[in-house]
């Protein structure tokens, strides 16, 4: 072989090694973006993580309700004694008049999203109401 056949072979060699790697920044790049972004893999798993708790926790507070519906007025304990254990969720969640709500002072933007798309209400949001007088009054109040 000649000189300037081995520079020719040399100079696709490293076109090749550059254009690989080129290649695989972009893939790279490609990953990353799909699995951190707004819809990625890791908020998603975060997403799914949380609703399975607010769920389950859910389900503790229908299944006391249930348990204790004999015709009187079940009060709840707190959160920590339905779900038996101390955690985030004591923090930013409630029960209040049977009704699961959340803090909204406490909670992530997304969460709060997250939480909203499960029906579940902010603590400011409730409004109780347990008779017929405080009903009108409310109706008064809407209407003015």
């Amino acid at each position: 072989m000649n000189t300037k056949e081995r520079k020719n072979e040399k100079g696709i060699t490293i076109l090749a090694l550059v254009i690989t790697v080129i290649v695989i920044l972009i893939l790279a790049g490609i990953t990353i973006g799909t699995i951190s972004g707004d819809d990625g893999a890791i908020i998603n798993a975060s997403k799914a993580k949380f609703r399975t708790e607010i769920r389950d926790i859910q389900e503790k507070i229908e299944l006391e309700e249930i348990n204790h519906n004999d015709g009187e007025d079940f009060q709840f304990g707190s959160l920590e004694d339905l779900i038996g254990r101390t955690d985030e969720y004591n923090e930013i969640l409630s029960i209040e008049n049977g009704n699961l709500v959340y803090d909204p002072e406490k909670v992530s933007d997304k969460q709060k999203e997250w939480l909203e798309e499960m029906d579940i209400q902010a603590k400011t949001d409730i409004i109780p109401i347990y008779t017929a007088e405080q009903l009108k009054k409310i109706r008064k109040w809407r209407r003015s």
